[in-house]
């Protein structure tokens, strides 16, 4: 990852205007509704300020001021020391996993400079084949807006797909695109497009399942890898559920933003015979949903 990646490609959420103050109010309020944890941790690694959700997350519990994320991480998650204080002082941005030994998400950190004396750490859940493959990883694989994996970790994993494909598992790709997101950028600017983008992306991680991956392929295009397990809901009814999500409106700074998705399904060992092809399928399915009016979703398979 860039060394030059600082605070401005990372994301935060607080309400509080200790934050506020340090990280902008625009950041602040772009990510009120975010599931994700935020701390301000100085230069000896001692939480300065942290969110419920960052306590929730790294399972802290009581007062967070004052406290050693150091040696919290070494106790709780067997992170060594050294790896946690290098994270912690160096001026490039960095991403720690963190698995807990019950039976719970593994949880990422990103680690972002704020000044020579203080870092933004951002904790979040990730699942699926992501979060399997993100220890993988060098960075390179994630976009640094939304902090979802990108085309990049697409890849991997439908080359991992293409090894562990069995006759128990139909893998379906869900592309998505928004609606009107040409309009946002073009009438309210580059930076209120992007906030949005931010906004995008935590709502669709909350409405995600454990075992599916959410990634940014490019520019206004996300999408849902789900292994299709045995049993596993139908991909329409997420669809259906993901274009209700994206279709209440967003606020950005003085805005209230109306936007919409347009989806395309497709699923292996229904019209779709090798994993290579479930891409090039969905953007044949989405270019239809697209035909049909937008804010709808249309699948390769009958």
């Amino acid at each position: 990852m860039p060394a030059n990646l600082k605070l401005k490609d990372t994301i935060a959420t607080t309400a509080d205007q200790t934050l506020w103050n340090a990280i902008g109010l625009p950041l602040a309020q772009a990510a009120m509704e975010s599931s994700l944890g935020l701390a301000l941790v100085d230069g000896s690694g001692n939480i300065k300020y942290g969110t419920p959700s960052f306590s929730l997350l790294l399972s802290l519990g009581g007062d967070l001021p004052g406290r050693s994320l150091i040696e919290h991480l070494e106790t709780r998650f067997r992170l060594d020391e050294v790896t946690t204080r290098r994270a912690l002082t160096s001026d490039a941005a960095t991403i720690l996993e963190l698995t807990h030994h019950r039976a719970q998400p593994p949880v990422v950190l990103h680690i972002a400079e704020l000044n020579r004396d203080e870092r933004v750490v951002i904790a979040e859940n990730v699942s699926g084949d992501t979060a399997r493959l993100l220890s993988a990883t060098d960075g390179a694989d994630i976009d640094s807006l939304t902090r979802l994996g990108n085309r990049s970790l697409l890849n991997t994993v439908l080359e991992d797909w293409k090894s562990t494909a069995s006759g128990d598992r139909e893998p379906v790709l869900i592309l998505m695109d928004l609606d009107h997101f040409d309009v946002v950028n073009k009438k309210l600017g580059r930076p209120v497009a992007d906030e949005l983008l931010v906004l995008v992306a935590d709502r669709l991680k909350r409405a995600i399942r454990n075992e599916d991956s959410l990634l940014r392929l490019e520019a206004d295009a996300f999408v849902v890898l789900h292994p299709g397990k045995h049993g596993s809901p139908a991909p329409e009814a997420m669809a259906e559920r993901l274009i209700s999500l994206l279709s209440r409106p967003f606020r950005v700074r003085a805005h209230q933003i109306n936007i919409g998705a347009s989806i395309g399904i497709a699923k292996l060992n229904h019209g779709t015979e090798t994993v290579n092809d479930l891409l090039p399928h969905a953007k044949l399915a989405l270019r239809d949903a697209k035909a049909a009016g937008r804010d709808t979703y249309c699948t390769y398979y009958d």
